[in-house]
């Protein structure tokens, strides 16, 4: 994006951002690296004055750069929430409500992100302002940095100024929207898959650098303790740098409902509370077997590993809790369509409807459905009833469209025509989940192959060096003046700390656990607690590792 237009896009006016950059250039671009020059020259060594003199100077490139972060920041949340933003649109459409109640609506979803915002834009250019709705929609479609976003804005002007009605546009634009939409995110799964093919070539690459920092005694090195830290950091920052590509390249789906959400609306059920108790359970049992197991000097490896295992207890709950929030989302497409069918046919009202399909069976959501045709029942207000039947499922995608259902039926829509909208979305978002967990399945394979590889590969050079070290320290001889030259001097001088290259695998080893388990539940969009298992099953892969290669290696090299 260009500086001029992330410049438009901000919520400031341009010339005040651009005061506010000229002081900064004035104040920490120039004045204060002047002063510190001045008064901190003398004092320092030229490497830290360097680095005094560039922290005023990266401040003032972040103030610069700004624009640029808030654009791309605000591109990616609208491009998340566009699709459920159309559906719910397109389904308020087929109501009697004008163009800027519709909007009104839509500007109080907090949830939308600055799609909200636009529409809030909208409403007000229109109510207040006395603009025409396509000029609204071009003035919002000019300040948004998203292109998707811009041209619905654009098509969406263009339609009411050759006067084709709001419902016949938004039905023929929610397809092409969640088409568009499909395409964005197969292409983003397409570049995550060939991101794990370089992060295979990487890692084997840092694997050879480990084998070669554990053989630098005897090339004379003296800075060993300085590499291994190296090593460690360069792990640390390549997988991390991993893990944010992921998580910047993949569609947002989350598919829990979110625990701190359930908190504010206080909808904790026994599910929430049993998972909560568990990780406490899980933290409690994590000291206490670090407190037994210290005393007894068990190798790093083993007791690390020995560590996690009570992380074991929620990370299992919460997968098999995700499998039931997959099976019910699965079903609700097919539920809400039913529901929409049967309240335009019967002409019913919601609370009738709901109670003619909860006598048939939905599978795992025959409970909720029956549970939330009671309360309606009871003549309880549908908002609060509909929030209860999404807490009872879980699930984030049930809460969102059940949500917008509610809303667009309680606003005058039809409800043929709004559970069509939704359960289309719904299938389209099954489908993206789908290919979602074939490519995290990949990654899984892979991942704990590489992980296996790593380990393996770390202890028998651990092994080596350590077999070197006692074959170097029992050599005696007796003329040492004859070896004492090059290579062959550096050899026998080597001077190598088993113990410090243990800690480098055992880091390394756990580094590459925590990412690669990070992987999995990123890729998929399951909850990240769900990574504990696999974060516990690698970690005592290597342990695994680190025990069979013990005893090959002592059986080879005895």
């Amino acid at each position: 994006m260009k500086y001029k237009d992330a410049l438009s896009t901000m919520d400031m006016a341009p010339k005040k951002f651009m005061l506010i950059l000229f002081f900064t250039v004035i104040a920490f671009g120039i004045a204060l690296p002047m002063v510190l020059w001045l008064y901190l020259s003398p004092l320092l060594q030229v490497g830290t004055m360097a680095v005094a003199l560039a922290l005023p100077m990266f401040l003032v490139l972040v103030v610069f750069i700004w624009p640029l972060l808030m654009a791309s920041q605000r591109r990616i949340k609208t491009d998340r929430q566009l699709p459920a933003f159309v559906t719910e649109l397109a389904a308020l459409s087929t109501s009697d409500m004008s163009f800027d109640k519709i909007f009104y609506i839509l500007s109080q979803k907090s949830e939308y992100g600055p799609l909200s915002g636009d529409a809030k834009k909208i409403y007000r250019l229109i109510k207040h302002y006395n603009v025409s709705a396509a000029e609204a929609c071009r003035f919002v479609s000019a300040k948004t940095p998203s292109k998707m976003a811009k041209d619905f804005y654009s098509r969406l002007a263009h339609s009411i100024e050759v006067g084709e009605p709001l419902d016949r546009f938004m039905r023929n634009e929610h397809d092409i929207m969640m088409d568009e939409f499909m395409l964005k995110c197969e292409t983003a799964l397409k570049d995550v898959d060939f991101m794990k093919e370089i992060f295979t070539g990487i890692i084997t690459s840092l694997i050879f650098v480990c084998v070669f920092v554990a053989i630098t005694p005897i090339l004379g090195s003296t800075a060993v303790e300085v590499m291994i830290y190296g090593v460690i950091i360069a792990f640390l920052f390549m997988e991390g740098l991993f893990v944010y590509l992921i998580i910047s390249k993949m569609p947002k789906d989350d598919i829990w409902y979110s625990i701190l959400l359930k908190i504010k609306n206080r909808k904790i059920g026994d599910k929430d509370r049993i998972l909560i108790v568990s990780i406490f359970v899980a933290i409690f049992g994590m000291v206490a077997l670090t407190s037994l197991l210290l005393p007894l000097h068990l190798p790093w490896m083993l007791l690390v590993s020995s560590v996690c295992l009570p992380s074991l207890i929620p990370g299992i709950l919460i997968f098999r809790e995700e499998k039931g929030i997959e099976k019910r989302d699965a079903v609700f497409g097919a539920l809400i369509r039913s529901l929409g069918r049967s309240a335009s046919v019967s002409g019913q009202t919601m609370a009738d409807s709901v109670k003619k399909i909860a006598i048939h069976k939905f599978g795992p959501l025959t409970k909720p459905v029956r549970n939330l045709s009671r309360r309606l029942a009871m003549y309880i207000d549908p908002r609060e009833s509909w929030a209860h039947f999404a807490a009872e499922t879980g699930s984030n995608s049930i809460r969102r469209f059940s949500n917008i259902y509610m809303e667009c039926i309680l606003a005058g829509s039809k409800p043929d025509e709004t559970s069509l909208f939704i359960s289309n979305n719904i299938f389209k978002i099954l489908a993206i989940r789908k290919k979602r967990i074939t490519l995290s399945g990949n990654f899984l394979g892979m991942l704990y192959g590489v992980a296996v590889a790593l380990a393996v590969t770390l202890w028998v050079t651990v092994a080596i060096t350590e077999y070197m070290a006692d074959v170097i320290a029992n050599i005696n001889l007796s003329h040492t003046g004859s070896f004492d030259i090059g290579f062959i001097s550096s050899i026998f001088n080597a001077n190598f700390n088993s113990d410090l290259l243990t800690i480098m695998v055992v880091s390394v080893v756990v580094i590459h656990s925590f990412f690669s388990a990070l992987m999995i539940p990123l890729i998929k969009g399951g909850h990240i607690a769900s990574a504990a298992v696999h974060f516990v099953v690698l970690v005592w892969i290597g342990a695994f590792c680190d025990f069979i290669v013990g005893i090959v290696m002592k059986g080879v090299l005895s």
